[in-house]
Formats: structure tokens, C-alpha cells, sequence
């Protein structure tokens, strides 16, 4: 700012001092602050005032409490924004005038990383590009340009940010229609109660159920990347009938998981309401609700079986808690862009919605939360005898990478998405050593049969080697065990809701009858095409 114009701005402060508070002055500012407030929180307010996918992967609901902690953190900043240019103005320091323009500068980059995660492109996308010889020449000769012009730069945000001001006005307006009206209810408010457990013969047999997110086959083991090591799951499908050329009935998990679970093949899924999905079956084109269709959780209940879920991305409690008798499940991870600022408490409210502005970072931290979170609840079901079918559907390898193999830590920086994928894939290793040493310690891993797959493979898999396969894992272990057998036909694992049944119903003993029962399904089952494509 040059001298002249600090002159003037410091005549007009004492001037309008002497009539009294610079009421035009303070007004201007506090529309800008208003606005500012608004852009700064766009992270927080558009998932909290907005329904998204009708709710379906929503699992906090938006409470008077919710809203109450979103009109806190709006009109605090908006106060200590606003407070922050009465100070620039009053005091025209030229270093606290450069400070403060570059500040709100940075302010706005909060909105700008929000708008950048909405159109689908990664930090680690912005980093690549900024490692770049090019990239790194723009990015630095940008910020000589906005720290040499920064008060123009700012100015000109300023009048930007000033003409949003009626999107704020819009934003307090719905908030406080919202909170009036209680327009958001829990979409588990009506809560089923869990079957009570049923007695446990001692003969009877006990399956779990895993699924790992987004295991890929080829790249998990047939063309495994040197330095990538899963010496648990090397172990297990040592003494297990290994399928080496299955295919998921999907290709995105929300197809592939209610195809699964119902042992129908799926042509097209569509989002029915917050506690459903609306299904066609491939083979007639019939549309059906997903709760309407049988699945294997009603077929080992009606056998006397007990069941447990632990999962996340569907709302499994919501879909299947009166069939079962104990269910856990989490938020889709890009689900929890709707989930972040929401809370029971005030406080843990306020310190979420601060916390989203930090962008993808704080998706990771709620990632790494959800992964501390389930692999507990995980254990406790596949340790617990009473349950005579368990269901897992666990995030690993699915992104993002939080994972450093080296370290067994987890961490909420980021990383390249191949860099992540195996990362996170050697998590999905230990996790699986960790419920096989929990198993073991129970007394339950050599009475259980356990069935690990995938929803899906690795679809960014192009950008590790420009190679896509569809091909997931398919590895079953009976009842103490077996020598390792190959299994090379191709089969479709819509088949392992069949599977399970045939098993509990006791026509299933061994891994050779298994291999038989395979071999003597139809080949038009077993051979299906990927429908789906999205998460």
C-alpha cells in the first residue's frame, strides 16, 4: 500500500472518529466478514443443510445440536474476521497490512480445496503437478505475483467475496428454517431390536464371511509388486482352495455387496431411500427392493443360526438389524463429507466442523478413526462362538492410503494412490493376521470355515501399469484346514450366498466338496458381466 494512500485511509479513521463510530465503514466490513464466514465453512454447511443420496450413507443425523455448533463457528469467525479488518483499518502498519491481506488470501483457499475435492481432483494430483519443473516454476512466480500485488489481489477477492454476500444471508436463512422445523430426522430412529441369541449346538458349523474392499487378484497375488509382503494371507491360502479366476458379481460396491448378500446377479441398483436400495435382477429384469429379497442373514436365522455384521458403506443395521444379532457399521469414507461436522455433543460438533476446513487431511483423519474403530469390533464378532455366521466387509486396501507397512502405523498425510493401494493392502494383511491370532487364542479357528473375497478389484489399477483386471480373490478354508488346492475355472461369487447355504445346511463337510460343488454349478451363473462401475 503505498504511503499516499495510508495517509489518506489514516485521515478518513481520525476524521470519522470525531462524529462518532465509522458506521459505513464497520457495516462493509462486517458484510465482508459475513461472507467470508460462509465461503470458509462451505465444508461444514452444504453436507449439514443438503441431503445427499437421499441420506443412504448418512449415519449422524442433523440435530438442533448440529446447527447450533455451525451457527457458533459462522458467527465466531465472522466476528474475528470482522474484528480483524476494524484493526487493519485503525492501524495501518505497513507489515501488519501485508500480513493481514495475505491471511485472507489463505482464508480463501479453504473454499477453493473444498470446490477442488467436489470436482475430483486429489491433493496428490495438486502435489504431483506442483513436483513438476513447469508446475513448480508457475506455482512459485503466482505467489511472487500475489505477495508483490498483494493489495490489489486482496482487493479484488474482497469485491468477490462481497458480491457472495446474499449466498450467506441464503445459508443463515435455511439454518435457522432447518433448526425450526427439524426437518432432518435420525435415520436410525426407529431402531430394530437384535434377534436374542439362539442356543449354539456344538456340532453345528460356524462360517465367517470377509471381504476385503477392492482386492485385486493379479496385483494382490498373481503379479504381486517385489517389496509388497502379505505373509498372512501367503499363509492362509496355503491351506485353502484358492480360486484363481473369480469374478465379483459387480463392479462397484454398491451393486457388488447386495448381489452378494441376496445371491442374485444385478443389472442395475439405484438408491431407494435412506434405509434401502432399489434392485433389477439381471436374469428376468423384475425390480425389487433389497430387503424384500432373501438373503443369507434371513437363511442361517431361519436354520437356528445366530449372525453378526460388521461392516461399512451400507447402512447394514438399517437394512438387515431385524435379521441379525449384532450389526455394526460405518460411513462410505467420500460418504463422510456429509458426515464431518455432525456429533451428539456441542463442543465434539464445534471441533468437527473446524476440523473439515482442513479438507482431504481431515477425510484421512476420519478414515484413520473408522479403521481404528472397526477392526476392534471385528475381532470381538469373529472371537465370539455364539455367532454361527459372521459378515465382514472392511475398508483395506480402498483408498485413501493411511498406511506405512515399515512403521505398522497409520497415518493421516497423504501419499500417491498406487503408493496407498499396496500400503493399505499390506494393512488388510496384518489386520487379517490379527483376527486369524484372535481366532486362534479364542479356540474358533479351527472350527470356523472362512471365506475371504473382495466387492470389486482395484479399479485405478491403470495408473500402476495400465493394466485392469477384474478378477478378485476367492479363498476358502474348511474346519481345520487342508493341504492348498487350485481352483482355475471361472466362476462368478454371486455364488458365495449358495455356498454358505449349502454349508450350513451340512452338505458341505470338506474343501474336495467343495471344489465338486463348484465344479457343478450352472456355467451361466458362474459367468456373468460386470455391471456398475461406480463406488
Amino acid at each position: 500500500m503505498s504511503r499516499e494512500s495510508i495517509a489518506q485511509n489514516s485521515r478518513t479513521e481520525s476524521g470519522d472518529s470525531k462524529t462518532g463510530f465509522p458506521l459505513r465503514g464497520a457495516l462493509i466490513d462486517a458484510l465482508v466478514a459475513i461472507s467470508l464466514a460462509n465461503l470458509f465453512f462451505l465444508s461444514v454447511w452444504v453436507p449439514c443443510l443438503y441431503v445427499s443420496f437421499k441420506g443412504y450413507f448418512n449415519k449422524v443425523a442433523v440435530t438442533w445440536v448440529t446447527l447450533t455448533g455451525l451457527l457458533a463457528n459462522f458467527l465466531g469467525f465472522a466476528f474475528v474476521a470482522w474484528l480483524a479488518m476494524r484493526l487493519a483499518r485503525r492501524f495501518q502498519n505497513r507489515r501488519w497490512i501485508i500480513v493481514f491481506n495475505l491471511l485472507f488470501l489463505a482464508v480463501l483457499l479453504v473454499p477453493v480445496d473444498f470446490c477442488r475435492s467436489r470436482l475430483r481432483v486429489t491433493d496428490t494430483q495438486i502435489v504431483a503437478l506442483l513436483t513438476k519443473p513447469l508446475g513448480a516454476v508457475c506455482g512459485v512466480a503466482l505467489l511472487i505475483v500475489i505477495v508483490w500485488q498483494h493489495r490489489h489481489v486482496t482487493r479484488a477477492a474482497a469485491v468477490v467475496v462481497a458480491i457472495l454476500f446474499p449466498l450467506a444471508l441464503f445459508t443463515f436463512v435455511k439454518t435457522a428454517v432447518q433448526f425450526v422445523a427439524a426437518r432432518h430426522e435420525s435415520p436410525d430412529s426407529d431402531k430394530p431390536a437384535f434377534a436374542s441369541l439362539k442356543p449354539v449346538s456344538p456340532d453345528q458349523p460356524r462360517i465367517v464371511w470377509l471381504l476385503f474392499d477392492e482386492t485385486d487378484q493379479r496385483l494382490a497375488f498373481d503379479e504381486r509388486p517385489a517389496g509388497v509382503a502379505l505373509p498372512e494371507l501367503d499363509r492362509f491360502r496355503r491351506e485353502s482352495l484358492v480360486a484363481t479366476n473369480a469374478f465379483p458379481p459387480g463392479d462397484a460396491t454398491l451393486i457388488s455387496v447386495p448381489s452378494l448378500i441376496s445371491g442374485r446377479v444385478l443389472s442395475e441398483v439405484s438408491i431407494q431411500n435412506a434405509s434401502n436400495l432399489k434392485l433389477t435382477l439381471a436374469d428376468n429384469g423384475t425390480k425389487a427392493s433389497w430387503t424384500e429379497l432373501p438373503s443369507v442373514f434371513s437363511l442361517a436365522s431361519s436354520l437356528g443360526f445366530n449372525t453378526a455384521v460388521v461392516g461399512w458403506y451400507h447402512p447394514y443395521f438399517r437394512l438387515f438389524g431385524h435379521e441379525l444379532n449384532y450389526c455394526t457399521w460405518h460411513p462410505w469414507h467420500p460418504a463422510m463429507f456429509y458426515e464431518p461436522g455432525k456429533d451428539t455433543s456441542f463442543c465434539a460438533c464445534v471441533e468437527n466442523q473446524l476440523g473439515c476446513v482442513t479438507g482431504s487431511f481431515y477425510m484421512r483423519r476420519l478414515y484413520v478413526d473408522l479403521c481404528r474403530d472397526i477392526l476392534p469390533e471385528a475381532l470381538e464378532v469373529v472371537t465370539n462362538n455364539n455367532y454361527g455366521l459372521v459378515f465382514l466387509h472392511l475398508p483395506p486396501p480402498h483408498k485413501p492410503g493411511i498406511y506405512l507397512p515399515a512403521q505398522h502405523k497409520l497415518t493421516m498425510f497423504g501419499m500417491s494412490k498406487v503408493r496407498g493401494y499396496f500400503n493399505n493392502l499390506a494393512l488388510a494383511d496384518d489386520w487379517f493376521g490379527a483376527l486369524r491370532s484372535a481366532m486362534d487364542h479364542a479356540g474358533v479357528w479351527d472350527k470356523t470355515w472362512v471365506i475371504l473375497s473382495s466387492d470389486h478389484s482395484w479399479r485405478e489399477s491403470m495408473a500402476y501399469d495400465g493394466h485392469r483386471d477384474l478378477r478378485v480373490p476367492f479363498i476358502i478354508k474348511a474346519p481345520f484346514g487342508g493341504p492348498c488346492a487350485v481352483y482355475s475355472q471361472r466362476i462368478n461369487t454371486v455364488i458365495t450366498a449358495q455356498l454358505i447355504s449349502s454349508i450350513l445346511h451340512g452338505q458341505i463337510n470338506d474343501l474336495k466338496q467343495v471344489a465338486s460343488w463348484l465344479d457343478a454349478q450352472k456355467p451361466s451363473r458362474m459367468a456373468q458381466s460386470l455391471p456398475g462401475g461406480q463406488e
